[in-house]
């Protein structure tokens, strides 16, 4: 056995030991392996064992061990990636070249063979199983018409009730303005302690509401914090003024309310540091599995999402890229938060998308963008009256519909998003935003 021939095996075993002793990677490698990508018949067993049942534990990979010199046991000292992409890598293109040699050595037997006499029909067919070794890089290709079935599916789905063609954040004001479809990739920016978390926060106990399934990444927050706000948020108590020990015992009566009501949500909270992108699509693939599930996924915030490219515009133009494929896959819209550079007159303009930070990359990979400015945490504004309580949400990018202004009402203490007066659906700001 040649020296890549064995590297190749040595990544099979490491697959399966990642896949025993990791629930993410499991799902890393369910999504982009297939079984007949292993050459070592015993490692193919235990993938096909783990793809069947979703899981793969030491009694299942000692099963499927039975009858070869295969000892499971070695499987929990065998290192392996965290991602589980270099050993993904190689096994591919160890899978591609032994296809190849197989094929270029039956063709060359067939074109040899005296029975031949029909050598252009042996290379076509030589040519079709190389191209089809390749058919993971080209299921962007299809006929509309092989299509069809799919969208009569989805249509006969959305007629029965069974699934919607869009997402309803349960806050009327966004919903008449924006339809959030399935496979939206929806940034949502705005300056520290601008209410960008808690609007979307606010969007997943609406949905959550209505039986709708959220993975929220709390990637700069503790979970026990997004579990507070929640229960605060529903009991309409102030958190700050509880911990501060103001009418604690009147409060907490009331709480029972947020309590109750929260511990119903289907909302999952993952406070993984450093999370990858690979780490967040097979935690969300692994969500879905196991609600039946899932209808929308927050990241707070997208710069905190690890990357091997430590050039910050770079690496946040490589995270969005990685991101907006994740409707796709995931079938339900992704909305990251993004943090806003600092802008000049920030505290009397609201932002629009130059001032998203690395703006060029996810403008471009957006389907819509959100941006939201809330003008009474800045001291000058702090004692207007027509501040009050308003957090200013503008739509910047809407590929399927229109852009605009939509005033909102932010009660900051309770972390809660509702709709505003009617009245007030002009935008103050659009003599400065005119020209951009």
């Amino acid at each position: 056995m040649n020296h890549e021939a064995t590297r190749a095996l040595v990544s099979e075993q490491q697959i399966i030991a990642g896949i025993m002793q990791s629930k993410t990677y499991l799902w890393n490698a369910i999504s982009q392996l297939k079984e007949e990508y292993f050459s070592d018949p015993t490692f193919k067993k235990c993938f096909s064992v783990a793809v069947k049942n979703k899981s793969c534990d030491y009694p299942m990979m000692e099963a499927a061990c039975s009858g070869s010199c295969f000892n499971p046991v070695e499987l929990f000292e065998t290192p392996y990636s965290t991602t589980g992409k270099t050993e993904f890598g190689l096994v591919l293109c160890a899978y591609k070249k032994r296809i190849g040699v197989e094929t270029c050595y039956a063709t060359i037997n067939a074109l040899l063979s005296e029975d031949n006499e029909n050598p252009t029909a042996t290379i076509t067919e030589a040519v079709s199983v190389l191209s089809q070794s390749n058919v993971e890089q080209c299921k962007s290709v299809s006929v509309i018409g092989d299509l069809v079935a799919d969208e009569i599916k989805r249509c006969e789905a959305v007629a029965s009730g069974k699934s919607s063609a869009f997402i309803k954040t349960g806050i009327s004001d966004i919903d008449d303005m924006v339809c959030i479809e399935q496979e939206d990739y929806i940034p949502l920016g705005g300056r520290p302690s601008n209410c960008k978390s808690v609007l979307a926060a606010q969007m997943c106990r609406n949905l959550a509401k209505d039986g709708k399934v959220s993975l929220y990444f709390c990637l700069d927050s503790a979970r026990a914090s997004e579990v507070s706000r929640a229960v605060f948020s529903e009991a309409g108590v102030s958190l700050q003024e509880f911990n501060r020990g103001i009418n604690t015992k009147t409060n907490f009566a009331r709480l029972e309310k947020g309590f109750e009501a929260v511990s119903r949500m289907p909302i999952y909270l993952d406070n993984t540091r450093k999370a990858t992108t690979d780490m967040i699509y097979a935690q969300s693939q692994h969500i879905k599995h196991i609600a039946g599930r899932l209808d929308l996924v927050v990241i707070d915030f997208m710069q905190n999402i690890k990357s091997s490219v430590r050039d910050i515009r770079e690496r946040v133009a490589a995270v969005s890229e990685e991101l907006h494929f994740l409707p796709s896959e995931l079938h339900c819209p992704v909305m990251p938060l993004s943090q806003l550079s600092r802008y000049q007159n920030e505290e009397t303009m609201p932002p629009t998308l130059k001032n998203l930070k690395e703006s060029g990359d996810i403008e471009e990979d957006a389907d819509k963008v959100m941006m939201v400015w809330f003008p009474q945490k800045y001291p000058c504004n702090s004692e207007k009256e027509e501040y009050k309580n308003l957090l200013q949400l503008y739509i910047e990018k809407n590929k399927n519909g229109s852009t605009g202004y939509i005033p909102l009402t932010v009660i900051a203490p309770i972390y809660s998003v509702f709709n505003r007066s009617k009245n007030s659906s002009d935008d103050p700001y659009q003599c400065f935003r005119g020209g951009e």
